[in-house]
Formats: structure tokens, C-alpha cells, sequence
């Protein structure tokens, strides 16, 4: 008897832990699209893709494909813009033609906008399938960040 008491108990508080968690993930969206709308207002065929710890906000603007972060709280982490390779600044190209991965392909480049008005240059790279990073510049061309990935 005091096994089945038990294990209804810890049940119904899973369920109840479960159902709070549910309603938080369905209010988080509300308070992104709230920070998203007020930050890109001119922003066009925004998408939600809720990753419960934080939402991706994928839209276009001014013809270009971007990607935005915001926590469930609706606090903005970043944003990404995709451009091609021959549209980074010279100094950024330069920084990548002289790393250790000149030669290898660069597969996505994005310019990266973060808090504080501070701005980045990413590029996803690979030499093989199984070989990719992203590389990480300041606005000078200097790299600052290298991650192996999978993207």
C-alpha cells in the first residue's frame, strides 16, 4: 500500500512539474516575438523555432537571410546575417587568406551583430566531412574564436 501511495505521489507531481514546464515553454514565444518584433520592425517571414532554453528567429531583411537569438525570456544573445565570402570587408578576407585553413572551403559566412554594439565575422569551413569549424574575426581581420563543428 505504501508503494502504490508512493508512486502516485511522485506521478502526480511529475505530472504537475510537466504541466508548469509546458505552460512556461508556450509564454516564452509571446515575450520573443515581443523583443523580436520591437527589434527588426521591418523584419519579413519571421519563423519561431522554440529550443525551450532559447528561441532562433529565422527572417529576412532587406534581401538578406538572418538569424536571431533570443533567450525564453526574450533577451537578445545575436544575430546573424548570411553574405557571400566576396561581400566580408578586405580585412576579414585577408585575416582568412592568411590563417592555417587558407585552402580549406568556406561553406556559410555570416556577419554576427552582439550586444553592446559589438561586431563579428563567422565562417564555416571544412576540409573534409568530418573536418569543419567555425572561425570567428573581429572587425580588424584578426581571428579570435576557432570551434570545431558540425553544422
Amino acid at each position: 500500500m505504501k508503494k502504490t501511495a508512493l508512486f502516485s505521489l511522485f506521478a502526480l507531481s511529475g505530472f504537475f512539474i510537466f504541466q508548469s514546464a509546458h505552460a512556461q515553454v508556450k509564454d516564452a514565444p509571446s515575450l520573443v516575438k515581443d523583443a523580436f518584433t520591437q527589434q527588426y520592425p521591418g523584419a519579413d517571414s519571421a519563423q519561431y523555432e522554440n529550443r525551450l532554453v532559447f528561441v532562433l528567429v529565422h527572417f529576412y531583411q532587406k534581401d538578406s537571410v538572418s538569424t536571431a537569438k533570443y533567450t525564453s525570456k526574450g533577451i537578445w544573445q545575436w544575430t546573424e546575417t548570411a553574405m557571400p565570402f566576396s561581400a566580408l570587408p578586405q580585412q576579414i578576407q585577408d585575416g582568412f587568406n592568411k590563417s592555417k585553413y587558407l585552402g580549406w572551403q568556406v561553406d556559410h559566412t555570416y556577419i554576427v551583430n552582439l550586444p553592446g554594439n559589438i561586431t563579428r565575422y563567422k565562417l564555416q569551413i571544412e576540409k573534409s566531412a568530418i573536418q569543419k569549424r567555425n572561425l570567428f574575426f573581429n572587425t580588424r581581420g584578426r581571428m579570435i574564436s576557432d570551434n570545431i563543428t558540425m553544422y
